[in-house]
């Protein structure tokens, strides 16, 4: 076995896990099988290289509270395809971004997430698992936090603690394969930006446990589902927008959106709707029980400036 700064290489996951300086752990490809997954790891699987070879996987961390310190890269080279490999990041650190390659099919992990760079996945293509990541203390920051990722899956973050985010803006912007997303355990009651929250997440299709969260402070939600393309019903119940400025592009483009509900809504304080349901082409229905006559006026002005008041269906009852 041969070893490369913090790196381990491997084919048999359970004969080698012996040789590697970190927590015993048990082999796992998918998240519930995981039972004793070391914290601060990275594990992924390569499939086959198709001759592709010298490539390298790449690590970037840094110290947990590191605004002045610059950030350490460490690159991992794929020696083989049809593997695991599993990388321990150095004691102390904090995990900032992991640049992956292609072929890369799986991948698992645990680690200390930084609050001055946030966490970046680029280039992941295959199902992205989280297992007992934690954040820095004064972490309130989740921008662009799981943008750009390539994962059909982002399987993990559902039981993720964020309570003390401010900023979520464009936390899965660009996560144009993601077809599935559970949020229904986020507490996000202390933020205040989700603009861009999910903009061009072109295939996601089930988005749930939105209903009923508590947005009370949150004042930008411009371009929020802005390019949804596949999802048909989105359901925010009872959000407390009462603080909501700019909803300009909120759900523009979303074509396929059948049923939107916006029950309970108060937008007396929300001056900017620009194109807030430019391109909704198959929107047929919008409930709106409990929302007071403000709230109605203004949606059915934007719907009509978007060319689709005499589509929809409004349900105050």
């Amino acid at each position: 076995m041969k070893y490369i700064r913090n790196f381990s290489a491997h084919t048999d996951y359970e004969a080698e896990m012996s040789k590697i300086p970190t927590p015993s752990v048990s082999y796992c490809r998918k998240e519930n099988e995981c039972h004793f997954m070391p914290s601060n790891v990275i594990m992924f699987k390569v499939g086959d290289l198709n001759g592709n070879t010298n490539q390298t996987v790449t690590v970037y961390y840094s110290n947990i509270k590191g605004a002045h310190n610059p950030h350490i890269t460490d690159e991992i080279p794929i020696i083989e395809g049809n593997r695991w490999y599993v990388y321990s990041i150095p004691s102390g650190k904090s995990l900032i971004k992991f640049k992956g390659i292609k072929e890369i099919t799986d991948t698992i992990i645990s680690a200390k997430i930084n609050n001055i760079y946030n966490l970046f996945l680029t280039n992941i293509h295959g199902n992205v698992s989280f297992i007992n990541c934690i954040f820095d203390d004064e972490m309130t920051s989740m921008w662009q936090m799981l943008a750009d990722c390539l994962s059909p899956q982002i399987l993990g973050i559902n039981n993720w603690d964020v309570s003390k985010i401010t900023n979520m803006n464009g936390v899965f912007e660009y996560d144009r394969s993601l077809q599935n997303l559970d949020l229904t355990n986020w507490n996000v009651e202390n933020v205040t930006r989700m603009d861009s929250m999910f903009h061009e997440c072109n295939s996601l299709q089930n988005l749930v446990g939105l209903s009923n969260w508590n947005v009370g402070k949150v004042t930008w939600m411009d371009m929020m589902f802005n390019s949804c393309y596949t999802l048909q019903n989105l359901d925010l119940n009872n959000w407390n927008v009462s603080s909501v400025t700019r909803m300009s592009w909120m759900f523009c483009s979303c074509i396929k959106l059948q049923t939107l509900t916006l029950n309970g809504w108060d937008m007396t304080n929300t001056t900017n709707t620009d194109n807030m349901f430019r391109g909704c082409t198959s929107l047929n229905t919008i409930y709106m029980r409990g929302c007071n006559q403000t709230t109605i006026d203004k949606i059915k002005a934007q719907l009509e400036t978007d060319g689709i008041l005499n589509n929809v269906t409004i349900i105050t009852e």
